[in-house]
């Protein structure tokens, strides 16, 4: 463009007696598209370092086969019963809810680079929940690599993060774009904006498909049951979190809920459950989507006290 800019300025000066400088009036606009395209490259320039600067890593403990034998034993039982990839890594921490991945993480803070695909397991939420109930969520988790979910999430992912970084890095936040770039700017977020539509629709897909094999391994009710306790608990667990930072947890927990009790109410049927790559559907949408209704058995089920039983089962493995 700033070729053709340069020929038509070149042609137009050496025939002004002929009437060249007319055609300015068509290259004139052609100087303006060039304009703005260099301020937007400088513009991202400034701006490139911070765009490149991601990464992903997590707090957790890679669990290998020799140390936790029963664990990987009882993760493979669930692989091959809904003929499942195995994880390449299973991982335990404190500040996630259960997820798979296939993205490159750095598990801190032991600096320790996974790669493959690894199941991230909640210690809070383990000590809360049944090993039949962990099972179906891990189950569900599990479904995600049966359909590559991970894999094909993982690109899609990552090209609509690179570009909401691309544009971020555009606007920034420093200074307001001149208004010859904001028809390219607005431009850009219409795109970003209808890509995101289609990103989580296509997650609220995988998600409901997910659901199917987390169904399987248990039964819907049981699914549907573990889904209500863990949205439940969520808001226990980050209180918890923040108080006591990790240490004791599987003390204060408990503790924590004989003073407040779980309860499923509305708020709880419109949430959905946390995760740090996806968005979930609502609560409600999925047990629809299960056949199955948050009747007063469910509901006492998800919001029952934990037992002794719930809190040791995992270290036994």
């Amino acid at each position: 463009m700033s070729l053709a800019l340069l020929y038509e300025l070149s042609v137009a000066t050496s025939r002004v007696a002929e009437g060249g400088l007319t055609v300015l009036f068509i290259v004139l606009p052609l100087a303006s598209c060039v304009l703005v395209c260099l301020q937007l490259a400088r513009r991202l320039h400034r701006r490139w370092p911070l765009v490149l600067d991601q990464g992903t890593s997590f707090l957790g403990r890679a669990l290998d086969r020799d140390s936790a034998t029963g664990v990987w034993r009882w993760v493979e039982g669930l692989a091959a019963q809904l003929q499942a990839p195995v994880p390449d890594n299973i991982v335990v921490g404190l500040d996630q809810g259960f997820f798979v991945t296939s993205v490159p993480i750095l598990l801190q803070p032991a600096g320790l680079p996974l790669a493959g695909r690894t199941l991230y397991l909640p210690l809070p939420y383990l000590g809360m929940l049944s090993q039949a109930e962990a099972g179906a969520v891990i189950g569900h988790e599990l479904g995600h690599f049966r359909h590559q979910d991970t894999e094909r999430a993982s690109q899609t992912n990552a090209q609509f993060s690179m570009m909401r970084a691309h544009f971020s890095a555009l606007v920034g936040d420093d200074e307001p774009a001149p208004w010859t770039q904001r028809p390219t700017l607005w431009m850009a977020w219409q795109f970003l904006h209808h890509f995101q539509r289609a990103v989580l629709h296509w997650g609220r897909s995988q998600e409901l498909l997910a659901d199917q094999a987390g169904a399987a391994v248990g039964g819907q009710r049981l699914f549907a049951q573990t889904l209500l306790r863990i949205i439940a608990l969520q808001p226990a667990v980050d209180t918890v979190l923040a108080t006591c930072g990790g240490q004791g947890i599987d003390r204060a927990l408990p503790g924590y809920l004989e003073h407040h009790p779980l309860q499923v109410g509305d708020e709880v049927l419109g949430a959905a459950m946390a995760h740090p790559f996806d968005t979930h559907p609502a609560a409600a949408s999925r047990l629809q989507a299960l056949g199955v209704a948050p009747d007063p058995a469910l509901l006492f089920a998800a919001t029952r006290a934990p037992g002794v039983e719930e809190r040791h089962w995992f270290g036994r493995l």
